[in-house]
């Protein structure tokens, strides 16, 4: 097996091609990466800027490049030892003229090969569209759109379609028929006719094998499954053999010739049955593939050990280092003042509640109503049965499920599964007391019996684990985390701020768990999917070591500032929320440099707009209030004018920030290359990374820059004198650089002790001073010892060592020698120079 020992991740699209990326190649070697990273290369909606909206899987996509040029690269790579994992999207395809398999089923329907290759609900309950597949994509209903004509009939390639604005869809068969009784001298005649006369063109409509729908329409009523409630994203009914077969050939090929060495696995969560998944793609590829997935784990939850998986894409690494390096005490302090500020705000828990059963009965009614057409398919409920209140019972477990979903594969269930299924229960039931049929209803369902409805049951249970996880990602990551603001760094996908702040010891045993169960996991820091960049996220967590000085700032800032708030339907605006969220968002974005320019005030309007429509609170995407949208625009853009007092006031505060914030960055990215897992840098992200979430952090890098500063580091003689640089240039983000640069050669050198080496615990002899531990394979050893508390005296606190551990040690950051007298080594010896020390023994 190839296992990457550090990974970089790019995003693969017109605009960074192979041939960008071939250019680049000499510059991540130079790094020390071992393996390319990429976003999913096959071919994509065209000017896909992500490339998950795969249109057909077995062609390379001609944006991005083509296979000589990918083989091209594969040479580049096996000349520099270096390998590729690919990025792979088995959940779903793009809803989209340019999906020839999508568009084979709108033309023959039942008759279509790809029949039951889309996970599509032919037999709903709805007589409107029992038999069809719906088309969510018009701006109103169908009819209104033919009288506008809006939705026109076309001949294109020697066929005629249905044109609505850039939306072309196939005639299907049956409507020809109609189309030849208005065609006596030729298609074109019939075109004319039908678009000239909108009641023929309804009738002809009507025989389509689909329906065109208004978009709304799909909040309330859905027949396909979508990747979380994007109608432009169709499912896939992957556990058919099939559907695995017909999607997978060139991905495959691709790992048998030797052009990748791996894949991740693209939102497994989605899959009806992930493990069995997993096990098909492992018989295909072969033991030697490298293999993770992109799984979302809860605080407490375990990877499930069955999945033949290296590991996951590492979000559950970002929480523990930012729960780390967070300030328990001063994070009360913070939640205090903001509840001083929110007072309505609920806690963590009830308003997660709430998010996620808003969400799913205002914008998957049609999923959860299509659970209760399957519960009554599988006889699990009675005619009789008062369903309504099964609805409603279903509907409040679902919000109330603890994580994104189980994988019931049998019954009895696991131990671990049941608990949960259990929690669910207890957490729902007492929101509505009064539905006590339902709830009886609900429970005869979700408990198997020992005989023949157990089967039935199991099947129910499957079919909804594929819905609570689009809720979970909708209701808390895309809801919740733009509300409830204590604190924003732990708004973060894997993370979460019902806790704020962990101890050492729970990191401690964090760490030694991934390192006996998932040591090829990622560790990742930042992805095309987190919610701010990883530099940004460590200049919000650090203000819970300096609350007090924050929170006098905010409430200057908001006596400052209350000239620049308005009214809006009666209501300030911003809120008081949305104006707190804004100081930390800037506080997290602001350039290093301190100096705002107009591009910084564009990305932070597309942000604040995006942010507000994800909260769902004043506004939301299918019903913008743009009065408010504009006025937290207007507000940031009061907050940015040089001439407002605002803005001196505040670039001094960050200015006072940035050394600290620099500190917990560098201690985060030298936990993330030291500790157990293979580390992962984002695009670009070996510089500060202040981004916002996407498209912010997709944007393009300069590699010129980074190329130039390494080489400049590079040209240094001794370790001593590049330290020097790097700190003379750490606005630029050199440090990190030189800190990545250090480690990876260090990992390069010791790939088995990273992979495979013990992790031990170090003991400081004051708490929360720095955490340390020890990597070892007998018999090397490296310790990394990171300084955490801010603005602390580590004057006599000493690192303990074991008895039986190397005498004489290199610091491999300052290139100083140290020797450990009565096993200790003092803490003020190692950090002098830098904030973390990586010590070598052997």
């Amino acid at each position: 097996m190839k296992v990457p020992i550090a990974t970089y991740r790019v995003q693969l699209h017109s605009g960074f091609t192979f041939r960008d990326l071939k250019q680049i190649l000499p510059y991540l070697k130079q790094l020390g990466i071992s393996t390319i990273y990429a976003s999913p290369i096959t071919t994509a909606v065209k000017g896909s800027m992500h490339g998950y909206d795969v249109t057909d899987p077995l062609v390379i996509n001609p944006e991005i490049g083509t296979r000589q040029e990918l083989e091209e690269i594969n040479g580049q790579l096996k000349a520099y030892n270096m390998s590729w994992l690919q990025d792979i999207v088995p959940n779903h395809m793009a809803f989209s003229s340019d999906n020839a398999r999508l568009n084979d089923v709108l033309e023959r329907g039942g008759h279509s090969a790809y029949h039951r290759f889309f996970d599509i609900n032919w037999h709903h309950p709805n007589p409107e569209i029992c038999g069809k597949l719906m088309v969510p994509f018009l701006g109103s209903n169908a009819e209104e759109a033919v009288d506008k004509k809006e939705i026109q009939l076309q001949w294109l390639h020697n066929k005629c379609v249905v044109k609505y604005f850039d939306n072309v869809y196939p005639l299907s068969f049956p409507a020809y028929r109609i189309l030849q009784s208005y065609a006596s001298s030729g298609p074109q005649q019939g075109i004319d006719y039908l678009n000239s006369h909108p009641d023929a063109l309804k009738h002809l409509l009507q025989q389509q094998f689909y329906l065109l729908s208004w978009w709304k329409k799909a909040e309330l009523q859905m027949n396909y499954r979508r990747f979380f409630t994007v109608n432009s994203l169709i499912c896939l009914r992957m556990e058919d053999k099939a559907v695995f077969d017909e999607y997978h050939p060139l991905i495959i090929d691709l790992y048998k010739k030797g052009l990748i060495q791996g894949v991740r696995i693209d939102h497994i969560d989605g899959l009806y049955n992930p493990a069995a998944y997993v096990e098909q793609l492992r018989k295909a590829l072969g033991d030697d593939a490298y293999i993770i997935a992109e799984k979302i784990l809860e605080y407490s939850e375990q990877l499930p050990r069955n999945w033949a998986l290296q590991g996951t894409s590492g979000y559950e690494f970002l929480a523990f280092t930012a729960q780390l390096l967070t300030n328990k005490k001063g994070s009360a302090e913070l939640c205090t003042f903001y509840q001083s500020l929110v007072p309505a705000t609920p806690a963590y828990n009830d308003m997660v509640f709430e998010k996620k059963h808003h969400f799913l009965l205002d914008q998957m009614n049609g999923e959860l109503d299509n659970l209760l057409g399957l519960a009554a398919t599988l006889q699990l409920v009675k005619e009789e049965d008062d369903t309504e209140e099964l609805k409603e019972a279903l509907g409040m477990w679902m919000a109330a499920f603890p994580v994104y979903r189980i994988y019931p594969d049998a019954f009895p269930l696991d131990a671990a599964s049941q608990q949960l299924m259990d929690i669910a229960m207890e957490r729902a039931q007492p929101k509505a007391p009064s539905l006590q049929h339902g709830w009886k209803l609900l429970q005869a369902i979700l408990t198997p019996e020992g005989n023949a409805q157990d089967g039935p049951k199991l099947l129910f249970l499957k079919r909804l684990m594929q819905f609570t996880g689009p809720l979970a990602a909708k209701g808390v990551e895309d809801t919740t985390f733009y509300v409830y603001n204590p604190l924003i760094a732990h708004n973060e996908v894997g993370d979460s701020p019902a806790q704020l702040g962990i101890s050492i010891e729970d990191f401690h045993s964090k760490m030694k768990a991934r390192q006996q169960h998932t040591p090829l996991s990622i560790n990742t820091s930042s992805t095309h999917d987190t919610k701010r960049g990883e530099d940004a996220r460590m200049r919000i967590a650090v203000l819970s070591e300096h609350a007090a000085e924050w929170i006098k700032a905010v409430t200057h800032w908001q006596q400052v500032n209350e000239p620049l708030l308005q009214v809006v339907n009666g209501k300030r605006a911003p809120s008081a929320n949305d104006e707190y969220f804004i100081y930390q968002s800037l506080i997290g974005s602001f350039p290093q440099s301190l100096q705002c320019d107009e591009t910084f005030r564009e990305r932070m309007h597309a942000f604040m707009i995006k942010a507000l429509r994800e909260a769902k609170v004043e506004t939301n995407y299918g019903e913008p209030n743009t009065a408010y949208e504009d006025a937290c625009i207007e507000f940031i853009d009061g907050l940015l004018n040089p001439g407002h007092a605002f803005l001196q006031h505040f670039v001094g505060f960050l200015d006072g920030l940035l050394d600290d914030a620099g500190q917990f960055s560098l201690v985060q990215t030298a936990i993330k290359l030291t500790a157990p897992g293979i580390p992962d840098i984002y695009q670009g992200c070996e510089l500060w990374d202040h981004s916002l979430v996407d498209p912010d952090n997709r944007r393009p890098i300069d590699y010129e820059v980074r190329r130039q500063l390494l080489e400049a580091l590079k040209e240094k003689e001794h370790v001593a004198a590049a330290l020097e640089w790097a700190a003379e240039n750490k606005r630029l983000g050199a440090q990190k650089l030189y800190l990545i640069k250090q480690l990876l050669g260090l990992r390069n050198a010791n790939t088995q002790l990273f992979s495979t080496g013990e992790y031990i615990p170090l003991e400081v002899s004051r708490e929360r001073i720095a955490v340390a531990y020890a990597r070892i394979l007998q018999p090397r050893w490296v310790i990394t010892v990171a300084r955490m508390g801010i603005g602390e005296d580590i004057e006599d606190v000493q690192l303990q060592l074991p008895w039986n551990r190397p005498s004489h040690w290199q610091n491999i950051l300052t290139g100083e020698t140290v020797q450990a007298e009565n096993n200790t080594i003092q803490l003020q010896d190692l950090l002098r120079h830098f904030p973390v020390a990586v010590l070598v023994g052997s």
